[in-house]
């Protein structure tokens, strides 16, 4: 899950799909421009992708670490404990 700013001052989230053999499938975006970005709103979101993908499919949730992400990730993994909360890792380089 990953969020920008369009040149219109959308804010378009993307949901994308890893499959255990490595093909990445973009599955959703998201205009969420006129909603708050809550951790609870975003967990909602999450959790639509997870039950319509189906829970026992999906093994991890990876998203950059702003404060509401991070805690719409720490929802969804203590309502799927087996979902597991990971920060992306380019989002924690930092360039000099």
């Amino acid at each position: 899950m990953d969020e920008w700013t369009s040149g219109r001052h959308q804010s378009i989230w993307n949901f994308i799909i890893l499959t255990p053999i490595c093909k990445e499938y973009l599955y959703q975006l998201s205009d969420l421009s006129l909603n708050s970005h809550t951790a609870k709103y975003l967990a909602e979101k999450i959790e639509e992708v997870i039950v319509k993908v189906g829970p026992n499919r999906i093994s991890a949730i990876v998203s950059d670490n702003a404060a509401n992400v991070k805690k719409a990730r720490e929802i969804i993994t203590e309502k799927y404990p087996r979902i597991e909360n990971i920060r992306c890792v380019s989002h924690c380089i930092v360039i000099m």
